[in-house]
């Protein structure tokens, strides 16, 4: 993910390795939501690998996946209520 000063950028690497042919393909999705409400939708019903990891991306950077049934906590406390700790204007306690 890269940010801008109106924007971020997220951009999947994906491919389809288990299909005979495809090997050697990947495309690159890139998407630029605005930087104060991230939205991009997810990739679940085509790549359903990508649920943890969309998971972990709303989790540690807060952008959210319109679409997907499940963007629960994975790593982070259930509770947790300040903004993502991966974000750069999160501070840290111990800082």
């Amino acid at each position: 993910m890269r940010l801008f000063r109106s924007s971020r950028e997220v951009i999947y690497f994906v491919g389809a390795v288990s299909k005979p042919g495809y090997e050697a393909i990947i495309v690159a999705l890139a998407e630029r939501p605005k930087r104060d409400e991230p939205s991009v939708p997810t990739l679940i019903e085509v790549w359903p690998g990508a649920e943890y990891h969309e998971r972990e991306t709303h989790e540690m950077l807060g952008v959210v996946f319109s679409g997907h049934p499940n963007l629960k906590n994975l790593l982070l406390p259930e509770d947790w209520n300040d903004i993502p700790p991966l974000r750069k204007d999160y501070i840290s306690p111990g800082r």
